[in-house]
């Protein structure tokens, strides 16, 4: 049984291999929706959105939403604000829904940045708050492997065994098909959609891949892709077209494969080497592949 919508900003696809039932597959996507209402920054009345809207003043938001912020204020404290959560004064300036949108000014970036800083996040119970006027949360880094995860425990909790959520390069599978670990393919960054440059072989694991290939601007010859340097507000220019990495939950695995693009291949792998059972795959410019010491025998790689 599949369902596919667009939501979050991305094409979504379900698929259950061991139950047919519409209301289990209209409840996990209810569940994606209300997340999606409730993290992002740009649905007008979500936690985000009120955050954003309130100043310096403290706004109460439900626990999950506290949850994921810390999980990245944690993300941004390993990546030494490479990856920071704050970055929306900087983010929202650009338009990567449209191809064709301008290229935000030099000053408004550089404005954007004054107010880019996790440091200045503070939580207190359900309460958090931004302590500098003009920051801006914007969990796009994290928030989908959220959503995947939630996703995963409602179908857990309804008895399914055998699934793949695709949140558009979110990739998590519950259980195994018929006994089998879930085959799942890397995009080629090089190359046009839907050609891959090998599988990997999934058991209720979670893979996510950050590239420069799916969401990009294009102004005077040169693309700008969505992935925003924190000490920039421009797109990271470090060699690298894409990471995948492979991990139990989602929201790691989201938040891992931007951390790493933007720490580069040398710092991003030593983190990565530091984490249990979590690997990588580095993919660069020049397509040379570069694997965690796990990765190929941790999921049983077959590169093309």
């Amino acid at each position: 049984m599949e369902k596919q919508l667009f939501i979050l900003d991305t094409v979504v696809t379900i698929k259950l291999f061991d139950n047919k039932s519409d209301e289990v597959m209209n409840g996990v996507v209810d569940v994606i929706k209300t997340y999606n209402d409730r993290l992002s920054a740009y649905e007008k009345g979500s936690d985000i959105n009120r955050i954003n809207s309130n100043g310096t003043a403290w706004t109460e938001v439900d626990p999950s939403t506290v949850e994921v912020i810390r999980k990245g204020l944690d993300y941004s404290e390993k990546s030494g604000g490479r990856f920071d959560i704050t970055i929306g004064a900087v983010s929202m300036l650009w338009d990567f829904t449209d191809v064709n949108s301008a290229v935000p000014s030099l000053d408004s970036i550089r404005e954007g940045l004054r107010h880019v800083d996790y440091r200045q996040v503070a939580v207190d119970g359900n309460r958090v708050q931004l302590k500098q006027e003009g920051m801006k949360l914007d969990l796009g880094g994290i928030a989908k492997g959220y959503i995947a995860d939630k996703a995963k425990e409602y179908l857990l909790e309804k008895g399914v065994r055998s699934a793949i959520i695709n949140l558009g390069g979110n990739v998590l599978c519950v259980g195994d098909k018929n006994g089998q670990a879930f085959q799942v393919g890397i995009q080629d960054p090089a190359k046009i959609r839907n050609e891959i440059i090998g599988t990997a072989a999934v058991h209720d694991a979670s893979m996510v891949t950050s590239g420069i290939y799916e969401r990009y601007v294009k102004n005077n010859g040169h693309r700008y892709h969505h992935i925003l340097d924190a000490t920039t507000g421009f797109p990271c220019e470090d060699g690298i077209a894409q990471v995948t990495i492979f991990s139990k939950k989602s929201v790691d695995g989201d938040a891992l494969s931007t951390t790493c693009f933007l720490l580069g291949v040398a710092e991003g792998m030593t983190l990565i080497e530091s984490m249990a059972d979590t690997e990588a795959l580095f993919v660069t410019n020049k397509g040379e592949r570069i694997f965690s010491s796990g990765f190929e025998a941790g999921v049983a790689w077959v590169g093309k």
